[in-house]
């Protein structure tokens, strides 16, 4: 299914279910719409007032009007505004069948794709803008509300409260498809705005950040302003919240950061840092802690660590922590005693959060160093790399092997080893590319962790050793077969190969390990 944006908008989208219901559904509401029924009712009142809900019915009137309909239990969660509360439905219930299945079990998401406004495409734009750039922000008005659903499944999604039905007829909180739905509209705003010549602009569900640079006729004035947004959102029709729309500035706030564009840096603020450092409180205060509570913590850490990129190996344990979990439906009020790594991490994150400026120096990725750099490991004899078609191999201690220290410590210790012979070759500020056929490692130095708690430790070296002479890392996948570093990594050195002619500085975390070969 792809989505369609002008015939959505003119007859309503379609929402992505697969099923045709056949008996009518209407399961009990969530305790927390339960124990604030003023927050519900008067949620209700304001989507009658607006248009987008048509009731009240009883069940037996909406049956004769549209035939069986199904409704999913009601929720109040709080927003981000102390005393404010949106309503949302557990479109994921039933978890386990039922009458029917869930309504997002019936919805493919890949349906719905939509473009995102990312921290990287902001630091792409900030890097290369000219000076004098500034940006604003503005949000729309009830985003997902704004967009009308198709009238062949408004049965999908009835509303049912103290025993009155009503019939909602836009894209509500908590279906797989909503945001997509409302994201190609968003699309499309954006593009017409670049044709416009209103931009760079870029988007994040709800928030928009629109770019200005001085003009090239004369750097005094600038290209375009807020107004001229404002008019043409106007005359689109497309809701602007004009109380949250901040003006151009060099100095902006978009995803939870500070952004500087003059002094081109990026800061968590001060109120998230705030509010995470307390939520870490929060959770190192507690002998057992639940599923809930640490995905929300460690989400709000992944964010972070897009400033505190050191951080990012940090959170190796809170995420095997999490996994350690389970995931169905009937754990999910299940409790654990945190283990004292993910303890340790969280108490780095507040340390952080709490004592250092959680800032960062944007700028753009250094030039490619020339040579592909290649590495391998073998648990029958050592570790292989070739740097600038020169070779070096070591061969591991007897007792190397440990619990936790396997064949991925060593094909890390391999990649370790590698960055060093360019560091001892004196390469500074270039990407070097690395090649190594473990995928596990691959994936891990690209995310910046590992769960193994060894490997964790060895990669925190590469990533501090990396930062501190300014090497950018770009690692990929080559198969074995193709991997010129496998045969020295198994002892077998080529008759042709040439020994490094610099000396290669070995960390003292491996001397006892590792015994030159060549």
């Amino acid at each position: 299914m792809s989505i369609s944006m002008t015939p959505g908008l003119q007859h309503g989208f379609r929402l992505g279910t697969s099923y045709s219901v056949t008996c009518t559904s209407t399961p009990p509401n969530q305790n927390s719409a339960l124990e604030n029924p003023d927050v519900v009712r008067k949620a209700i009142a304001n989507e009658l007032h607006a248009g987008c809900y048509t009731g009240p019915f009883s069940a037996t009137e909406l049956t004769n009007l549209i035939g069986p309909f199904r409704s999913a239990p009601l929720g109040v969660v709080a927003k981000s505004t102390p005393g404010e509360f949106r309503i949302i439905q557990d479109f994921s219930f039933p978890c386990n069948g039922g009458e029917h299945p869930a309504l997002n079990a019936e919805i493919n998401p890949d349906d719905f794709q939509c473009e995102w406004g990312t921290f990287d495409e902001v630091v792409k734009i900030i890097i290369s803008a000219p000076p004098g750039a500034q940006a604003a922000t503005l949000d729309v008005e009830s985003a997902y509300r704004q967009m009308p659903v198709s009238i062949v499944d408004q049965h999908n999604i009835v509303i049912s409260w103290e025993d009155k039905l009503y019939v909602d007829h836009c894209v509500p909180f908590g279906a797989r498809s909503s945001n997509g739905i409302f994201g190609r509209c968003r699309d499309g705003m954006s593009n017409i705005c670049r044709v416009r010549g209103l931009g760079p602009v870029i988007k994040w569900v709800d928030d928009y950040l629109y770019f200005c640079f001085p003009s090239s006729s004369d750097p005094s004035t600038f290209t375009y302003s807020v107004d001229d947004v404002v008019a043409l959102a106007s005359l689109l029709g497309w809701p602007w919240k004009l109380s949250k729309t901040k003006d151009f500035h060099e100095i902006f706030v978009y995803l939870g950061f500070e952004w500087d564009i003059t002094h081109r840096t990026v800061r968590i603020t001060d109120q998230k840092k705030e509010k995470y450092a307390n939520r870490i409180r929060s959770w190192l205060g507690m002998d057992r802690v639940n599923l809930l509570d640490t995905e929300k913590m460690v989400g709000s850490l992944v964010h972070c660590a897009l400033v505190i990129t050191e951080g990012r190996p940090r959170l190796a344990g809170l995420m095997a922590l999490t996994a350690a979990f389970g995931h169905s439906y009937q754990d999910r009020f299940q409790e654990r005693v945190p283990t004292q790594r993910a303890i340790e991490e969280d108490r780095w994150w507040l340390e952080a959060l709490t004592t250092s400026p959680a800032s960062q120096v944007l700028r753009a990725s250094f030039p490619v160093h020339d040579h592909p750099t290649y590495m391998d490991a073998s648990t029958l004899f050592g570790i292989g790399i070739v740097v600038e078609g020169y070779v070096a191999a070591w061969k591991l201690a007897d007792d190397w092997r440990k619990p936790g220290i396997d064949i991925g410590w060593a094909e890390m210790v391999a990649v370790e080893l590698a960055l060093q012979a360019l560091i001892s070759r004196g390469i500074r500020k270039h990407t070097v590319v690395l090649r190594s056929d473990n995928n596990g490692v691959v994936f891990a130095v690209q995310a910046g962790r590992s769960r193994n708690w060894h490997q964790n430790k060895v990669l925190m070296r590469i990533l501090a050793a990396a930062s501190e002479h300014e090497l950018d890392l770009a690692i990929s996948y080559i198969k074995s077969a193709e991997n010129p570093a496998d045969d020295p990594s198994r002892g077998k050195l080529p008759a042709e190969a040439l020994p490094f002619p610099w000396p290669v500085t070995m960390p003292e975390e491996l001397a006892d390990i590792l015994t030159p070969y060549m």
